[in-house]
């Protein structure tokens, strides 16, 4: 039987990132301040990773060893500081 502390609790979708677009057409440009961010990202992961918020949440989220939602909110934040 599951006690309530067993569950862990539920992701929220949140909506797309807004100006998500034009990130990624300046992607190569905006490495340079997400390596500020996020140090313990390689250059080239975060090249590849090419604006994608997905993607950029899922590096952050292993290379800083966060929870999804953590990774996500730090990646939100990162957009929505740094959009065009």
């Amino acid at each position: 039987m599951q006690t309530s502390s067993d569950k862990t609790p539920p992701t929220v979708a949140l909506g797309p990132i807004a100006g998500t677009a034009a990130m990624q057409a300046n992607w190569k440009q905006m490495v340079g301040s997400a390596k500020s961010t996020w140090w313990r990202c390689g250059d080239a992961e975060l090249i590849e990773a090419d604006g994608i918020p997905s993607r950029l949440t899922a590096l952050v989220q292993r290379c800083y060893n966060l929870k999804h939602d953590e990774a996500d909110a730090q990646v939100r934040r990162f957009f929505e500081k740094n959009k065009p």
